[in-house]
């Protein structure tokens, strides 16, 4: 009897001992802080960017990028991204309107704060963050008012807008860029002007 306990005993134990282990948690490292090269430095360095280095030189925002006073999130279009937009060449870049340049590279800016892919919230609304376009100033105070652009993170990706993120959570020493599938343009208008146009809001005006 007491052998049958003792084997009874000892199979209970080895069955014990090889319960399945359970499923690793994945560990999710920080992006490689590449401390010594600045944003601006990254892109004038690296030739799949030279359509946004002509267009931020051109209006004078690619010194901003190499500035250590401040951190930067930039929503980056490559060459490629041009392209898709229907703006295939460097030329093409030189011979639209600077205020028009200005504005795409602008609105691709976020300056302040460095976001990474994995900072932003899952729940709706995402982020509603400043770019650096001015488009007025707040009633009675001396706040200048910015055009926003709103990332977000779902079930089937990371965007800006409604452009995909190709490659997110390239950081630097003053930020983080995120590659994007094509530019996020501004808006044509503010909300205000689209009311003002509208014959329909009359009333509501």
């Amino acid at each position: 009897c007491q052998i049958l306990i003792l084997v009874i005993g000892t199979a209970i134990f080895i069955n014990s001992c090889n319960k399945p282990l359970p499923e690793a948690t994945p560990i999710d490292y920080p992006p490689v802080n590449n401390s010594t090269t600045s944003i601006g430095e990254w892109i004038s360095a690296d030739t799949s960017y030279s359509f946004f280095a002509a267009a931020a030189t051109r209006t004078g925002q690619l010194a901003e990028l190499n500035a250590d006073s401040t951190e930067y999130t930039v929503f980056l279009p490559p060459n490629n991204a041009f392209r898709a937009s229907g703006i295939p060449s460097i030329d093409v870049i030189n011979a639209l309107p600077v205020q028009m340049v200005a504005g795409i590279v602008g609105y691709s800016i976020i300056p302040g704060r460095q976001f990474l892919s994995t900072g932003i919230s899952k729940a709706f609304p995402n982020e509603q963050l400043p770019t650096t376009i001015t488009i007025g100033q707040l009633p009675g105070t001396p706040l200048p008012l910015k055009l926003t652009t709103f990332p977000s993170v779902s079930a089937s990706g990371f965007y800006d807008n409604n452009i995909p993120v190709t490659k997110p959570d390239i950081k630097l020493k003053n930020g983080v860029i995120h590659e994007v599938a094509a530019i996020v343009a501004p808006p044509s208008q503010t909300l205000k002007d689209a009311i003002n146009s509208n014959p329909d809001l009359t009333d509501f005006k």
